[in-house]
């Protein structure tokens, strides 16, 4: 159905709608018989100082979907985590596509029991957060990571973070090549 059409169907419908480039009510941009203000990257809608009334609604909606990764562990919604378990022990990982390495919590390190506790190896590799801040790392080591029945060896560093692990681009492109 054209604008056309939908005049003669639905009469005033057009009085809902919101010009990008004026701001009033009752045509489009294109219609706008006002000075056309110019294009600055505000996805087609004219200079970004006119913002339809539903503006607000829809810029909470994409303010909701926003999530922080990893940042605290409570929030365990905010993200995709993934059931493992790490030297018998039972917990959940980030899968961080962004994340270069695997991670393991201090926390976790020390939950695995002594004598299954990987040995670490000094590094002199920075790893920064997706904030900007350096990690502490204490080390990194050879974790046994189960997912269901499947078993992987795979280094990891041992660094501060608030979730007990994330899987990286090296844990993903391993699981690809299996």
């Amino acid at each position: 159905m054209t604008r056309k059409d939908s005049d003669t169907h639905m009469p005033g419908w057009k009085d809902k709608i919101q010009c990008y480039n004026c701001g009033r009510f009752g045509h489009f941009r294109n219609e706008c018989r006002a000075p056309k203000k110019p294009y600055n990257g505000n996805n087609g809608r004219g200079n970004g100082a006119v913002r339809p009334l539903h503006y607000n609604s829809r810029h909470r909606r994409m303010e909701r979907r926003k999530i922080n990764v990893g940042a605290d562990a409570s929030n365990m919604e905010a993200g995709a985590y993934i059931d493992v378990a790490v030297h018998n022990q039972p917990t959940k990982f980030l899968i961080d596509t962004g994340a270069t390495v695997t991670l393991v919590s201090h926390a976790l390190f020390y939950r695995i029991q002594k004598k299954e506790r990987p040995d670490l190896e000094p590094i002199t590799q920075v790893i920064i957060s997706a904030n900007g801040t350096e990690l502490s790392l204490a080390g990194k080591g050879m974790f046994c990571i189960e997912i269901g029945q499947d078993k992987f060896i795979v280094e990891a560093l041992v660094a501060d973070i608030s979730i007990d692990g994330i899987l990286g681009l090296d844990f993903m492109k391993r699981i690809i090549a299996k």
